[in-house]
């Protein structure tokens, strides 16, 4: 955490369940989320519980990075052990490839492709990767939103994360785009380039 500029350490720190952040490019949205699933992990494997977390990417290649450059490399950083593995998962259209990661304790973080198919096929805590540029990303929101608002989820509070370049606030739908302040049920975060530069500049 010390080595995180100060508005991604306010990311990390906001606990809100549904949480958006609009990011500019190379500012570290995917990096300083994936830290965030990892530390959640571990405290759930500390914990003696299971945490349970799905990266939905824009495509195959952005998914494969967010876990090779993000969520390995922050697991390697803490010197925690995990089994890694690839798989096809399948859709009603297509096969995708998924990349896991699973931890000794159980705990489970899977980064994929984006589509309705993906969205709807895990009960976990959800990260949207760049979903300002997810094709047909209105579809994709409503085959999740049921996901991580059911009732009674076997998951410890269960979160939904969006990191994302501005494309369009028209594919941000409800308590996305409408969120309120830190520590609320949803939180909107802006960070622009300027407001990257400043921090980089200004330290902690």
């Amino acid at each position: 955490m010390a080595l995180l500029h100060p508005y991604q350490r306010r990311w990390i720190e906001d606990k809100s369940r549904f949480k958006i952040g609009m990011f500019a490019r190379q500012t570290g949205k995917t990096f300083t989320t994936t830290l965030e699933i990892v530390d959640d992990c571990l405290q759930a494997e500390i914990k003696g519980e299971r945490a349970r977390w799905v990266i939905l990417s824009r495509g195959e290649r952005q998914a494969l990075e967010a876990m090779n450059e993000g969520v390995k490399l922050h697991l390697a950083a803490y010197g925690a052990g995990y089994r890694a593995l690839d798989y096809d998962f399948p859709g009603r259209d297509a096969t995708v490839k998924a990349a896991e990661v699973m931890l000794p304790g159980g705990s489970k973080i899977t980064a994929l492709p984006a589509n309705a198919d993906t969205a709807r096929g895990f009960s976990a805590n959800v990260f949207l990767d760049e979903f300002a540029f997810h094709q047909d990303s209105r579809t994709i929101w409503k085959a999740l939103f049921p996901v991580v608002s059911k009732p009674g989820l076997k998951l410890r509070s269960p979160r939904h994360r969006t990191a994302s370049r501005t494309n369009s606030m028209s594919c941000f739908p409800g308590p996305m785009a409408n969120g309120r302040g830190t520590g609320s049920i949803s939180t909107r975060q802006w960070r622009t380039v300027c407001c990257a530069m400043w921090c980089s500049c200004a330290g902690p």
